[in-house]
């Protein structure tokens, strides 16, 4: 009894209490559909719905894997189950992976740690949040401690879990440093007795993911995951009926998915397989008026930058004449060389 009181006053505390208030999954759910959860993003509406992430070959645009989750969870949560997912599946045809380039939304130390423990090398930026370095402080990475412009030591104290659930480290400075500290005040603040520096306990393995994305390498790298994931994403929405999903439950939402994905990846096959079709037939455009001749050869002779008769021409008549300028161009060219 004590834990449902608990659970209906974290209801009252979050719920809204004015008109046109943001709702959350602990004060709306579907009743014909309890695996749909309220997502969040930034810019949009709120509203229910299910996570879904693909993953795509880079080399031939190929659906390798695609994955149907809950949506009050954030997408990093995800990474590993969809990079296990696809390596299993790779290895039936005796494929390897060896690389995976994600968004920042898929940014986490135990991500980054996992990968390197399984060989992959990963691209995934990191979240704004992460700092790779802390104003007026060194990090030292054999004593693991910060040393302040003061040349005070912040030695590590504990591993704590703060308020949103992440791991933290705690690095603290002694206070009778910090009493005879001239710069005390506006370094940790009139109330604290010492100075405190947090960082995550993945912190190499940030520092590492940041200098592999900084390379030309990384950076093109999250250049080839643009290129390579928004547009399948983009055609699976537009073309193959997941702007909305009519199946309920997670269960329905994956196979919604799987049949899309199915679905492109035939489309895609059927375009690789089929011989290339011979040209049928051509159109073969009238050759210009001695009219035609001499208007141009008139542009040429008032307007004194070569350039200039194509840009006018361009702005202000239609594109058959557009074409008959650029063939005329290219012909004088040829003639001349």
């Amino acid at each position: 009894m004590l834990h449902l009181q608990r659970f209906q006053a974290a209801i009252r505390k979050v719920g809204p209490t004015k008109p046109g208030q943001l709702v959350s999954n602990l004060t709306h759910y579907s009743p014909s559909d309890p695996d749909a959860r309220v997502a969040f993003k930034t810019g949009k509406a709120r509203i229910l719905a299910y996570t879904a992430s693909v993953s795509v070959d880079a080399a031939r645009h190929v659906i390798t894997h695609s994955h149907a989750d809950l949506a009050d969870r954030r997408d990093s949560r995800y990474l590993l189950a969809i990079v296990e997912a696809t390596q299993q599946r790779l290895q039936t045809f005796g494929l390897r992976m060896s690389l995976v380039v994600a968004d920042a939304g898929y940014c986490s130390g135990e991500n980054y740690e996992q990968l390197e423990a399984r060989g992959l090398t990963g691209y995934i930026p990191a979240h704004g949040m992460y700092k790779t370095e802390r104003t007026g402080f060194i990090y030292d990475v054999v004593s693991d401690s910060y040393t302040c412009s003061q040349g005070k030591q912040l030695t590590f104290h504990k591993v704590f879990v703060d308020s949103e659930g992440h791991a933290k480290k705690r690095y603290m400075a002694k206070a009778a440093d910090c009493k005879s500290c001239p710069i005390r005040e506006q370094c940790k603040g009139k109330k604290a007795k010492e100075k405190r520096l947090h960082h995550t306990p993945h912190k190499t393995h940030y520092d590492r993911m940041l200098a592999r994305l900084a390379t030309r390498v990384g950076k093109r790298m999250r250049r080839l995951r643009a290129a390579t994931v928004e547009p399948v994403l983009g055609s699976l929405i537009t073309s193959y009926g997941l702007r909305q999903i009519s199946k309920k439950r997670q269960a329905g939402a994956a196979k919604v998915m799987y049949l899309a994905a199915m679905a492109y990846n035939l489309k895609k096959y059927l375009r690789a397989a089929a011989p290339p079709q011979p040209i049928s037939s051509a159109i073969a455009l009238p050759q210009p008026s001695h009219l035609f001749w001499g208007s141009v050869l008139f542009c040429n002779s008032h307007v004194p930058s070569r350039t200039a008769p194509i840009a006018l021409f361009t702005s202000r008549i239609s594109p058959f004449i557009v074409y008959k300028i650029s063939w005329l161009t290219l012909h004088i060219v040829v003639i001349i060389l």
